[in-house]
């Protein structure tokens, strides 16, 4: 339906962005085959790199304008001298958006699998949402407090103007479709 709901959670933090997150990536997983993507061999990084070993971006601070990352990606972590390569994140498509004052505290879901592959401790973690939906958390997010901030808000008021307007149409349309078979049906 498009009046569904989105659930936003998030840990518990006085400043969620000062705290480093933890998302280690799974061993068994396969990587992502980046080397079609992003060709430096092609273009001679690798040679660069070997005769320039430090001529690698270090000590240059870069603002990006993006319409959204992924924070916890793996290459988005650390620099190649060890440091954290995000130092601040700005949300400036709509934060504040969703109102997250409520808290809510991890609960061990007791209808998860015990052939899982993730240890007793990782799996089965959820939170009950604001809406009563529970919602299962990803096992590899780190919060040792256990607490979140939940919000919803519907997903209508997400979707940009234009694009209401044509399913507003789209439902007058199919609406009007409706009413002339009824009115046609009862006018016999």
């Amino acid at each position: 339906s498009l009046f569904s709901q989105c659930s936003f959670v998030w840990q518990s933090e006085p400043h969620p962005r000062k705290k480093e997150i933890s998302m280690s990536s799974s061993s068994s997983a396969t990587p992502f085959p980046v080397e079609g993507i992003i060709p430096k061999q092609d273009i001679g990084v690798e040679s660069f790199l070997q005769n320039f070993p430090t001529f690698d971006g270090r000590g240059v601070i870069v603002g990006l304008f993006d319409s959204g990352i992924d924070p916890a990606a793996e290459g988005l972590q650390v620099t190649s001298d060890g440091k954290r390569k995000i130092i601040d994140i700005v949300d400036c498509s709509g934060s504040g958006d969703v109102v997250t004052s409520t808290i809510r505290k991890t609960e061990k879901d007791s209808s998860s699998s015990s052939s899982s592959s993730l240890s007793s401790s990782q799996e089965g973690l959820t939170i009950k949402g604001l809406t009563g939906r529970t919602l299962q958390l990803n096992p590899n997010w780190v919060n040792p407090s256990g607490e979140w901030y939940v919000g919803f808000k519907n997903l209508w008021d997400l979707y940009p103007r234009s694009f209401r307007s044509t399913i507003e149409q789209h439902r007058k349309t199919q609406w009007a479709e409706k009413q002339s078979h009824l009115v046609a049906s009862l006018s016999r």
